[in-house]
């Protein structure tokens, strides 16, 4: 017997260990509230519930069947053999007994399950049969048999168990992390659909003779618990159970988190925590608060068979698996969908959310993903000397306004002090770079150079000196462009919130909030960026004669703003407003004139004076050309320009040039996985496949669809959409449809709403009615109409596209009249956009012409 409080607790702790019942009610008063009281009597429970529903035989496949005699039928399945067989009951193989469909299915009976449990089985199957996804084993019915035991049909997968299956097949890192995703994927849309499935682990995923996981028992563990009459006890694996399952706390989406950690852990690594390798349930839950700690680069040391080093685990799949295990659910990933984020982030070499993201961390991060484009010591030079430049420049103008405007004299030497102390910043970042300059032990490549930059920016300035919200804005500029968002935006947001309380109405405000609108922009932060770059155009209009570039690269940004809101006229006032200014205020030579006349190139085209627009942007790529040579970067933007309306007009041979020519500058400049060679490989490969039937076009259109999913971007749906069309144009049906129908599963994560989405939809009308799927493709018709009414065209083409559809689908339901009717409308709006002999144009008519011939 123990003394005092602890003495209680601890004699309380021998009775649950020794199998005590323990009732509430009978403890001294004392001990009723006390909270660890209250823990350990819920561990009481789930080590009673374990014992009761774990002490029948485990699931043994394919053995013992003599136990329980195999029945002829199952509800409206023939039975064929048994399957396997647990403490809950029987699993078995069956079939439809009436034939008409052929399909197989996994039969589970529950024996000696309540009446409660029936109802509950009856009234949730409508829930678990809306979890339709292809790697969930889908639920087909449930019902009682003839001996009034209830039954639930799954879909029967032929494969093997996911832990036998790497062992077996031995995947390499990333074919595990791919599958690893798909398992992520089928969890993520049962979560949406509000179904947990509280019971994870490698063998209730089954991988096929494809490589393609499947999940078992979706809704059968809830049902399950349920009937237990406590929450997640009944069908709880304890190895595989999340902390709250092990202490009989409420579950959540994080419960199926924290079991994906372990299946996460256990793929990788070859094994589980420490922890979890025994069977003893009370040491399991003393040591849950330790299994983030262990790390899966270490427990892989002591694998064998692993066909990769373990230090290839070591940091990102660590610090996820370590996020995944956190003991409190609410410190895990907030839900799968951003734990699969990180694995696709470390896959694609960038930043990760599940670790603390130092500068040195993100920036080798970035190094990674770009080694084959650019060297990381290139691109910090680029940045830097870009600053130093800017910084040189400023003191150079500085100096003139010091000579020319006397009555401004304290305000331009302050400007021209500001400027020079940006040099003296930036020169001191090269200081370590130059060998004249500094001592061996002191040297630093310059990717090392412009972390210390960063570093200094926080240590060197007082936040609220001018020069500092200068080197703000010039850093913050950079760092979103090396595609450092989050870091980009925390310092412009920190500049902008000093710049308003000190200096509210200063030209250094008005340029922070245009590199703000810049990069709300170019994240697709629409409004945002509208609210912002009209207060700094705002405050700059007064300073137009100090600063004309900088206004007019303000109503430029706004020019593009209107142009995303279709306010046409107020779009092209302001990219002519900024013309002039540009026209006049930049040196001849300058690249930014090119980028001018290619904004006001775009602006034309959106308002469909393709003509005008043409010549525009010819100017532009030549005033690029002269400015940077014939293979500059930025000629991607303005030969796709001028490939768009090569396009518009007609002009077949035009088009494929530039689109060629496009290719070839993204190749040099871009390798790999960067989201601008997939830009470039959708519009060479589109026209490759569209006019000529190269296969290779669609290699190109499946590669920038991978790209583009790599980075979560929404053209992933734009590539498959124009991979249909060309199949489509060329009466490849199937094949369209096979990738339509990928196209459709990107837009369940984009948002069906979206422009390129719809288009997609209506394309797969398409590919059905010309597969003689009438009714299908009706039915995709009115989906797309509904979604339309919903969500609105985006466009007007979108529209067009949703009518074209319609019209397939009466023409394939034999509607002629109504298809020609149509076709007829769609004609007449595309002639007098496009003109009567443009290519659309042609096609339609030559589709009506078919329609009217078919008797």
């Amino acid at each position: 017997m123990h003394d005092g409080l602890e003495g209680l607790l601890a004699d309380l702790a021998d009775r649950i260990a020794a199998g005590d019942s323990v009732d509430l009610d009978a403890l001294p008063a004392e001990l009723r509230e006390h909270p660890e009281v209250r823990g350990l009597l819920r561990f009481a429970r789930v080590a009673r519930a374990l014992d009761r529903h774990q002490s029948g035989p485990a699931l043994a496949m394919g053995t013992d069947e003599e136990a329980t005699p195999m029945p002829a039928q199952i509800g409206p399945w023939r039975v064929l053999r048994l399957l396997g067989r647990g403490g809950m009951g029987e699993v078995w193989l069956g079939e439809r007994v009436d034939g008409a469909v052929e399909q197989r299915v996994a039969i589970k009976r529950v024996r000696g399950a309540s009446p409660a449990f029936v109802r509950r089985l009856l009234a949730e199957r409508r829930i678990l049969a809306r979890l339709s996804h292809p790697n969930i084993a889908r639920f087909i019915d449930a019902g009682v048999d003839a001996e009034g035991q209830p039954w639930l049909a799954l879909d029967y997968v032929e494969g093997v168990e996911l832990v036998d299956w790497c062992e077996g097949q031995g995947p390499d890192l990333e074919a595990r992390l791919r599958l690893f995703l798909q398992i992520c994927a089928a969890v993520e849309h049962a979560h949406r659909l509000l179904v947990v499935h509280r019971d994870l682990k490698p063998g209730n995923v089954i991988v096929d003779r494809e490589g393609r996981p499947h999940l078992l028992d979706f809704g059968v563990a809830k049902l399950l618990d349920e009937e237990a009459g406590d929450t997640t006890l009944a069908a709880l694996t304890p190895a595989w159970a999340a902390p709250e399952q092990l202490r009989g706390e409420p579950i959540s989406t994080a419960t199926d988190v924290y079991a994906l950690g372990l299946v996460l852990c256990r793929l990788l690594s070859g094994a589980l925590p420490a922890s979890r390798a025994g069977g003893n349930l009370a040491s399991l839950v003393a040591e849950l608060g330790e299994e983030d700690t262990q790390r899966p680069s270490r427990l892989a040391r002591a694998a064998t068979g692993l066909p990769y080093s373990p230090e290839r685990l070591a940091g990102d799949l660590d610090a996820i698996v370590a996020k995944a295990l956190r003991p409190e659910p609410e410190s895990r990933y907030g839900s799968v969908a951003a734990l699969a984020e990180d694995i696709e982030r470390h896959l694609a070499s960038r930043p990760l959310r599940a670790r603390v993201p130092t500068r040195w961390y993100r920036f080798s991060r970035f190094a990674k993903r770009h080694r084959g484009m650019l060297s990381v010591a290139t691109a910090a030079s680029l940045a830097v000397v870009l600053s130093l430049g800017m910084a040189l420049w400023q003191a150079n103008r500085a100096r003139i306004e010091a000579q020319h405007a006397q009555a401004q004299t304290v305000q331009a030497e302050a400007q021209a002090e500001r400027a020079r102390s940006a040099v003296q910043f930036l020169l001191g970042v090269f200081a370590p770079v130059d060998p004249f300059a500094r001592d061996a032990a002191s040297a630093v490549d310059l990717d090392e150079a412009f972390r210390q930059a960063l570093t200094r920016l926080d240590t060197d300035f007082a936040p609220e000196s001018l020069i500092a919200l200068d080197l703000t804005r010039e850093f913050g500029n950079i760092l979103g462009k090396r595609g450092e968002v989050e870091e980009a935006a925390k310092r412009l947001d920190a500049g902008i919130a000093i710049a308003r309380q000190r200096y509210p109405e200063s030209p250094e405000l008005a340029l922070l909030l245009l590199t703000r609108g810049a990069l709300h922009s170019q994240q697709g932060e629409y409004a945002p960026a509208r609210a912002v770059v009209e207060d700094g155009v705002r405050l700059l209009r007064p300073l137009a004669a100090r600063y004309p570039i900088e206004l007019g690269e303000g109503l430029f940004l706004l020019a593009n703003l209107d142009l995303v809101d279709e306010r046409m006229d107020d779009a092209e006032r302001h990219a002519r407003e900024a013309d002039a200014l540009h026209a006049r205020a930049l040196p001849a030579g300058d690249f930014r004139h090119a980028v001018a006349r290619f904004n006001l190139g775009m602006l034309l085209r959106h308002q469909r004076r393709t003509a005008e627009a043409r010549p525009v942007l010819e100017d532009a790529v030549r005033l690029a050309e002269a400015a940077r040579g014939p293979d500059a970067a930025g000629l991607v933007y303005m030969l796709d320009g001028l490939r768009g309306a090569a396009q518009a007009l007609g002009d077949r041979e035009a088009e494929r040039a530039a689109a060629e020519r496009m290719l070839a500058v993204a190749e040099l400049h871009f390798e790999g996985d960067h989201p601008l060679r997939a830009d470039a490989l959708t519009e060479a490969g589109n026209i490759r496949l569209r006019s000529a039937g190269d296969p290779e076009g669609e290699r190109m259109l499946r590669e920038a669809a991978r790209i583009f999913a790599v980075h979560s971007h929404p053209y992933e749906a734009r590539a498959w959409r124009l991979l249909g069309m060309s199949l489509n144009m060329h009466g490849e049906w199937a094949r369209a449809l096979s990738a339509l129908d990928e196209g459709a599963r990107a837009c369940e994560r984009i948002g069906a709403g979206y422009a390129e989405c719809l288009s997609a939809a209506a394309e797969r009308v398409t590919s059905l009615a010309r597969l003689g799927r009438g009714d299908d493709a009706l039915a995709a018709s009115v989906a797309l109409d509904a979604l339309i009414a919903a969500e609105g065209t985006h466009g007007p083409d979108t529209g067009l596209m949703a009518d074209e559809a319609r019209a397939e689908a009466f023409a394939a339901n034999g509607r002629r009249d109504e298809a020609l009717a149509l076709f007829d409308a769609l004609i007449a709006a595309y002639s007098e956009r496009y003109g009567a002999e443009h290519r659309i144009v042609l096609t339609l008519r030559e589709r009506r012409d078919e329609v009217v011939d078919v008797d």
